[in-house]
């Protein structure tokens, strides 16, 4: 009797199993044989795998030949890489097959190459096509494209759609416009919001929003849980508070920490008080 053959979904599927199993060597023999037989998602997976390695070439490599059957995931990552080596004009061409195929985080990316270079009409059409099939980060894109051209009406709309679909951005962006507005009720509402999906940005508006309302306990809180997530911000705001406290040494190491990641407050903090950012 002839043993059964697999073929290269069933090769595909065990490499998938094995790989999530943490066992890359028999993922890699899987995927590959599955390769072989010309499985498409197979190769893309290989060039991942080579990616996080960090053998780009290989990655590339077998991009190509995912992309060449059709994988817009390949080719998005294809742009992805050329764009991370600089090379524009290749990640746009990239982006702009997978974005045929309807891959809208490559019509988001191709927006925002366009208004790189200041296009900013058919920035808003790609971002556009992409919030269409439901990408909150072009949404934010487009929210803020009409935030500065003074259209405020349009932005929260925007930030609304992408806050409705969970977007921790959007949120964040609802809760500025609101403190804006002067409603710090609501602001405190979307803020809020974001903090708690974990927005730094948005912990670090509601510690100030706390602190102004004269609880410096609670704003405490949030700023360190920003500062926890790198938000500069907020770092350097715990150096201001330890350095009203009388505590100059966490202070000033607050404020170099922050000025070494490019806060401009905290290095002139640091100046001010006769220091100066540590290397």
């Amino acid at each position: 009797m002839t043993k059964p053959t697999m073929d290269s979904n069933e090769w595909y599927a065990f490499g998938a199993l094995a790989y999530q199993q943490g066992d890359s060597a028999m993922a890699r023999d899987c995927l590959m044989r599955a390769a072989d037989l010309g499985n498409a998602k197979a190769m893309f997976e290989i060039g991942t795998m080579a990616e996080h390695e960090g053998d780009l070439d290989t990655a590339r490599a077998w991009y190509r030949k995912a992309a060449d059957l059709g994988s817009a995931e390949a080719m998005y990552n294809l742009g992805a890489l050329a764009a991370q080596a600089g090379d524009l004009a290749t990640a746009r061409t990239w982006y702009q097959r997978s974005a045929e195929q309807g891959d809208r985080e490559a019509m988001r990316n191709i927006g925002f190459l366009v208004q790189q270079e200041g296009d900013l009409e058919t920035a808003r059409a790609w971002y556009r096509k992409a919030a269409d099939l439901g990408n909150t980060e072009a949404m934010d894109d487009l929210g803020v494209l009409a935030n500065n051209a003074g259209d405020t009406a349009a932005a929260r709309h925007w930030f609304q759609q992408a806050a409705d679909l969970g977007s921790a951005t959007g949120m964040a962006r609802l809760g500025h416009l609101a403190y804006a507005d002067g409603d710090m009720t609501a602001a405190r509402v979307w803020l809020r919001q974001a903090a708690d999906l974990g927005n730094a940005g948005a912990m670090t508006s509601l510690a100030t929003l706390t602190a102004q309302s004269g609880d410096l306990t609670n704003a405490r809180l949030w700023w360190q849980r920003a500062a926890n997530l790198g938000d500069v911000q907020a770092i350097t705001k715990l150096g201001a508070l330890a350095y009203q406290e009388g505590d100059r040494a966490t202070a000033h190491a607050l404020w170099s920490r922050a000025a070494s990641l490019g806060d401009s407050d905290a290095a002139q903090a640091l100046r001010m008080t006769g220091y100066t950012a540590q290397p």
